[in-house]
């Protein structure tokens, strides 16, 4: 499964507008049924070149996922992760 997550960059921290430990993930729709943000976490892993993957950080989701469906065709859910 993949993950695309996006971090909050310093200039929106300087603004005092954000939670510098909220995220967004957009998460590979091939999940079924979708994560539950009560039960479930987002493990994220680093892969060395010539290593096993290591467990980089878990992410606690915050709200239900949210569906992105262009054209009516489910192509990722969309996670508020925190660290």
């Amino acid at each position: 499964m993949r993950a695309f997550i996006r971090r909050i960059t310093q200039r929106e921290m300087m603004g005092g507008l954000v939670d510098p430990l909220v995220s967004f993930a957009l998460l590979e729709a091939n999940v079924n049924p979708p994560p539950d943000h009560q039960q479930d976490r987002l493990v994220t892993f680093q892969q060395p070149i010539l290593d096993v993957p290591v467990e980089l950080e878990v992410l606690r989701i915050m709200t239900n996922p949210e569906k992105v469906s262009p054209g009516g065709t489910i192509a990722f859910w969309k996670l508020q992760v925190r660290r």
